[in-house]
């Protein structure tokens, strides 16, 4: 997908709309929020390119993801595993790839009920971050 995905856009509607129509993101206003600061002006061209060059960092990913499951489950604190995809702990419908975005609340009660059983954050924390999303 990445090598598939545009190299520039003509306008910050063109970025908007590639992660719209490709299923990142549903929710176009958390999209009209989010994308403008993943793409820039390029003076020379005139068009909207990437801020971060993704597929110069390939050479490390399969260090990062090696090994990663048994990592993850050999950790001795309480553990929330939020993915994107089939193989989820918590399943989002209707969400695109940047989950957190597209169901702010529900991610935010996802957060809420891990924090609060686990005592592993802050519980006054979260329900702020709801909060913030909630005033619309």
């Amino acid at each position: 997908m990445l090598i598939l995905r545009p190299q520039s856009f003509p306008n910050y509607a063109g970025a908007i709309n590639y992660y719209i129509y490709s299923g990142l993101i549903n929710n176009l206003d958390s999209a009209c929020l989010s994308v403008p600061s993943l793409v820039r002006l390029n003076e020379e061209t005139s068009k909207y390119e990437w801020v971060t060059d993704l597929l110069s960092s390939r050479a490390y990913w399969e260090s990062w993801y090696k090994d990663m499951s048994k990592k993850f489950i050999s950790l001795s604190v309480p553990r929330l595993l939020v993915l994107a995809g089939k193989f989820q702990l918590s399943i989002f419908k209707g969400c695109g790839h940047i989950l957190h975005e597209d169901s702010p609340l529900e991610f935010a009660d996802v957060l809420y009920t891990f924090a609060n059983r686990n005592k592993a954050l802050d519980p006054e924390f979260i329900l702020a971050l709801k909060a913030k999303y909630t005033k619309q």
